[in-house]
């Protein structure tokens, strides 16, 4: 609501769109994302390449022990 020398000018809904800054913040995520991946990929080596995407995948579990926790590599 508007008011102009105690009288009413003018009423209505106001919006406020957080559109732009939702579609900032997901491109952000996005750049961050490919450049996680160009960062982490390791350098070729025989056996873990995958020739569909061409990215390198090795998969590891964590195991307990009594000393504490131990990776191994899951082989398929």
């Amino acid at each position: 609501m508007s008011f102009n020398n105690s009288a009413l000018e003018s009423y209505g809904v106001v919006t406020d769109s957080k559109l732009p800054e939702s579609m900032e913040a997901f491109a952000a995520i996005l750049s961050k994302s490919a450049y996680a991946t160009q960062a982490f990929t390791g350098p070729e080596t025989p056996g873990n390449l995958n020739l569909e995407s061409g990215t390198y995948f090795r998969l590891f579990e964590i195991l307990p022990t009594s000393s504490g926790t131990v990776l191994r590599e899951v082989k398929p």
